[in-house]
């Protein structure tokens, strides 16, 4: 809302701006680092707080290393969880340490929507004493292998 004169008050007109909210999806897990090995696969829970976007959400892997193998990359319509699953492939290199992030993408052709999911949660329990966790690393799951 803003006033259509440079004067405002209860006896000047003003112009309102009404807009329906876009349907969106907000993701978050609740780890901060993964250990991935030959032996088995390693999981993680995945929450989806929805708002107005009841359709499937596609997760992608950004900055994945090479050899990792994602299952469980569809979140379907209406549900508010999922076990993602990473493991590595036998052929993959024996010694990795990165950075990756977690994207949601809505599978609906009608509905055009990104989030990158946050891990605000886990980051507050690895430093208490942080009102608010450094936004740098807010997002980001440290993935090693030996």
């Amino acid at each position: 809302m803003h006033p259509l004169q440079p004067e405002f008050g209860p006896a000047f007109f003003y112009h309102l701006i009404i807009e329906p909210i876009a349907p969106w999806f907000q993701l978050e897990f609740d780890q901060h680092t993964a250990h991935l090995t030959s032996e088995g696969d390693w999981q993680m829970e995945v929450n989806v707080q929805r708002l107005g976007y009841e359709g499937p959400i596609r997760l992608t892997c950004l900055d994945l290393p090479d050899g990792v193998v994602v299952e469980g990359t569809e979140i379907a319509a209406k549900e508010k969880q999922i076990k993602l699953k990473l493991r590595l492939d036998p052929d993959a290199p024996r010694q990795f340490a990165q950075f990756i992030q977690l994207q949601g993408e809505s599978a609906d052709p009608e509905v055009s929507y990104k989030a990158v999911a946050r891990n605000r949660g886990a980051l507050r329990k690895l430093w208490p004493e942080f009102l608010h966790p450094v936004p740098t690393l807010d997002g980001h799951l440290f993935l090693h292998s030996k």
